[in-house]
């Protein structure tokens, strides 16, 4: 069973990322392609972003963190307790 969540949380973390890595490159497509004109209005640009863009990164950036938090705590909880029980 702990193997189990671990994958599960592995392969949550690998989602996670890809999606932060989507966005991106989403992101660097809306600065760099779409207003390549001049440094000054790709800074404004990169100053408006949507805000289901940004939405989106903060809460992909933050599952992430808290299932990487998970991993790290859950794995000496989980040794802690099977040493207990022999």
């Amino acid at each position: 069973m702990q193997s189990a969540i671990v994958i599960c949380a592995i392969t949550a973390l690998y989602g996670f990322s890809l999606g932060q890595l989507c966005l991106q490159w989403y992101f660097a497509e809306l600065v760099f392609v779409d207003s390549s004109a001049t440094l000054q209005s790709m800074f404004m640009v990169a100053g408006a972003v949507p805000g289901p863009v940004l939405m989106a990164g903060n809460v992909l950036q933050y599952c992430g963190f808290i299932v990487a938090d998970a991993l790290l705590v859950s794995d000496p909880i989980y040794l802690t307790h099977a040493s207990l029980l022999f």
